[in-house]
């Protein structure tokens, strides 16, 4: 999936991502790691957000673990977000981490997935976060 401009909604992200995860509550949408358009590393740490509820650019939320960048899984509650797994330029990882959905700021250590993986995929509920699949 690539994310880009959408002329027709006016929306902006502030960078091009490409292999990210997502997440969100009720009122924000996140998305972070994969790759961009930058041509000196291609791998980002960036986490960006939206507005849910109004039509807005994108804004700069905080960055991830300077380890988790390209292929990540995202899972989400209404309170927090996470990213698991995901490839850094050694492999495949096995690190979770998580942001309060409703404050701004960079990702904390959640703890590690039993596996290192890369392209695997994630789902939630209001209580529990599951990662699957992968390589």
């Amino acid at each position: 999936m690539h994310v880009n401009r959408d002329a027709d909604l006016s929306l902006n992200v502030i960078n091009s991502f490409q292999k990210f995860a997502a997440a969100g509550g009720s009122a924000r949408c996140l998305m972070g790691g994969g790759t961009t358009n930058n041509a000196s590393s291609g791998m980002s740490d960036v986490i960006d957000y939206y507005q849910s509820d109004v039509l807005s650019a994108a804004s700069d939320f905080g960055d991830l673990l300077a380890v988790i960048r390209l292929n990540p899984a995202g899972v989400s509650n209404a309170v927090r977000g996470l990213w698991g797994g995901g490839y850094y330029t050694s492999g495949a990882i096995n690190i979770i981490q998580y942001v309060t959905i409703a404050d701004t700021g960079s990702s904390q250590d959640f703890g590690d997935l039993v596996a290192s993986t890369l392209t695997s995929a994630g789902c939630a509920s209001e209580t529990r976060g599951c990662w699957g699949g992968g390589s």
